[in-house]
């Protein structure tokens, strides 16, 4: 347990865990709130910036916790688009 405390404080960064996990709440929320908006017009245009940056962050999220517990990880894990 102690292992994992660690690595999860150090994925975080000192002092960083409020900032961190307030991204996360946010994109969270506007990924489920975006497609919801459609009905109302909005939602077609924050839907898909929204659900960028919720894959970005979680991308970016993934890489740090992979370099910190050295697994290999190929970068980048994103498919390119069909041509």
């Amino acid at each position: 347990m102690r292992v994992r405390r660690t690595l999860v404080a150090a994925v975080r960064g000192p002092g960083l865990a409020p900032a961190v996990e307030l991204g996360s709440i946010t994109l969270f929320v506007l990924a489920v709130v975006s497609p919801a908006l459609i009905v109302v017009g909005v939602g077609v245009l924050t839907t898909p910036v929204a659900l960028f940056w919720a894959r970005r962050y979680a991308q970016l999220r993934r890489v740090r916790g992979c370099d910190l517990a050295g697994c290999g990880f190929p970068r980048p894990t994103v498919r390119s688009r069909p041509v």
